[in-house]
């Protein structure tokens, strides 16, 4: 059902931002965030509550998203040197 599907997303979010919260590691946060992303994206995206401009962006390098308010491209899951590496999948979808 529909609300089982919202409580298995809300469960999902709740557990990669605990593993982001609770570590140290670098590697560990991207990697968990690389996680939390899409089920974040896919909380916003299908509710009309959120009817915001958010673009969903992608790494190639780490074959991982991210969302962002901002068309620019900030790259979270590399270092300052590249932060510029990443390509916008969708722009303002949820208008």
């Amino acid at each position: 059902t529909e609300k089982t599907a919202f409580l298995e997303n809300v469960s999902e979010m709740h557990k990669y931002a605990s593993k982001i919260s609770s570590s140290s590691d670098l590697n560990e946060i991207r990697n968990a965030f690389a996680k939390l992303t899409p089920a974040v994206w896919n909380f916003v995206s299908s509710s009309p509550a959120f009817n915001l401009n958010y673009n969903y962006l992608y790494c190639t390098m780490q074959k991982a998203y991210w969302i962002d308010y901002d068309s620019s491209v900030i790259n979270p899951y590399v270092d300052k040197s590249m932060q510029e590496c990443g390509v916008i999948r969708n722009l303002n979808v949820l208008q």
